[in-house]
């Protein structure tokens, strides 16, 4: 019984990091496009953001139904998939699934 708690200390505090990494990160790029960067930086910058969108879109593509299926309105499940990823739809899926066990 330790070992779970444990585990789900462990499970919240990576959540909780991987939260705020995601939104520094979109607090410094939108900095970033405001103010100007120097050609090299604007360009990794670019790249940076583009990835991630893409990378994000392509997650909610994968998990849209399911996010579907909880109830919660499409608009909000987009949003937070954009900006948060997977850190955002895979405990609402394990806490779904867990549920229909």
């Amino acid at each position: 019984m330790n070992i779970v708690l444990k585990r789900r200390c462990i499970i919240k505090k990576s959540k909780f990091i991987a939260v705020i990494t995601l939104l520094s990160f979109w607090a410094l790029t939108f900095t970033a496009q405001i103010t100007g960067l120097n050609s090299p930086f604007d360009f990794i910058v670019n790249l940076a953001v583009s990835i991630m969108i893409l990378a994000h879109l392509v997650e909610y593509l994968m998990v849209r139904t399911r996010l579907a299926k909880t109830g919660r309105s499409k608009i909000y499940n987009f949003l937070a998939v954009l900006f948060f990823g997977v850190v955002y739809w895979k405990p609402i899926l394990s806490d779904q699934e867990s549920n229909q066990n």
